[in-house]
């Protein structure tokens, strides 16, 4: 009986180690929002199109048959 409560355990510690060792805790070197003395900067992310190229459906009959897919 011992056994099995002490491979159980094992079994669970080692799990929870794996599960949370993929997470980094450590903070960011740089925010790319804030100076090298914290002060907020102006900061506007590069714009990606990604509808470009893109098919488009459209129709005017937006929710005259129910629920689609």
């Amino acid at each position: 009986m011992f056994l099995i409560l002490f491979s159980l355990s094992f079994f669970i510690l080692s799990c929870h180690g794996a599960y949370f060792s993929q997470f980094s805790m450590r903070e960011p070197d740089r925010d790319p929002c804030y100076d090298s003395s914290g002060r907020p900067i102006r900061c506007v992310p590069d714009f990606i199109n990604a509808a470009f190229g893109k098919p488009v459906i459209a129709s005017s009959t937006c929710g005259m048959n129910g629920l689609s897919k």
